[in-house]
């Protein structure tokens, strides 16, 4: 006849990696056989949290028997902030309650069957932006970005990829940058940075010059012209005269 099972105990280790899942202790499930004999569920106690996406269950599995327990969990949160649920099970766990801190702190968990930890990413460093450098206001860029990383103009709510270490032919405004969002890490914060609106030199405008005194020696010259003629004239006049008075 066989016995009820009893669920391995997990206690006092610090998961300082990503991507860790324990379930109801060593043995797992609730500390029964796959023929349902009644069992009791694993103890997870007295551990640290250090690590990213860690996931603890009390008791999982089809096992009948009683769940495990979870207590005593420890979380540091140091140089950023983590997002932590914990409840019954992962349907009914509690709404994220983010730990944030600029100094060490340790929350402590106990009395839970389900426990999940996930970190944000760390906040990146080197981003830079240039302004633009066309009256269309449409060739600025990022710089210090890589593929992990995401951008947006700070009015907007949607989010873009970054795909290259630049991002060329934005508009001028002022960008959010961050880390995005994996299945294993959140978001980071946002880096801000500000695309210049490029702003034309001033042109030179020509030293304004003196217009030319007007040339009136044609106007002159039509003004004597008519007078000239008219004493020729006169004088042939005269002369005709002069003539005529000698013959008779």
């Amino acid at each position: 006849m066989r016995s009820p099972a009893v669920g391995g105990a997990v206690s006092n280790l610090t998961l300082s990696g990503s991507n860790i899942t324990i379930n109801g202790g060593i043995n797992g499930g609730k500390g029964g056989d796959a023929l349902n004999f009644p069992g009791v569920g694993g103890a997870v106690s007295n551990l640290t949290l250090s690590g990213s996406n860690i996931t603890i269950n009390g008791g999982s599995g089809t096992q009948s028997g009683a769940d495990g327990t979870v207590s005593g969990m420890q979380v540091p949160v140091s140089s950023g902030h983590a997002v932590l649920t914990y409840g019954a099970d992962s349907a009914a766990a509690t709404a994220p309650t983010t730990l944030t801190a600029d100094a060490d702190i340790t929350e402590t968990i106990t009395g839970q069957n389900y426990i999940r930890l996930i970190r944000h990413a760390n906040t990146p460093t080197g981003i830079a932006a240039t302004g633009c450098t066309n009256t269309e206001q449409n060739d600025g860029k990022l710089t210090g970005v890589n593929s992990t990383m995401e951008y947006k103009l700070i009015s907007d709510t949607a989010w873009n990829a970054i795909t290259a270490d630049t991002v060329t032919g934005l508009k001028n405004g002022t960008y959010e940058v961050r880390v995005a969002a994996t299945d294993t890490v959140l978001a980071s914060d946002t880096v801000t940075v500000t695309v210049d609106a490029f702003v034309p030199t001033p042109s030179t405008a020509p030293t304004p010059t003196a217009p030319a005194e007007p040339d009136d020696t044609g106007d002159q010259h039509d003004i004597l012209l008519p007078f000239l003629l008219l004493f020729l004239s006169s004088m042939s006049l005269m002369a005709v005269a002069v003539a005529g008075k000698k013959r008779c």
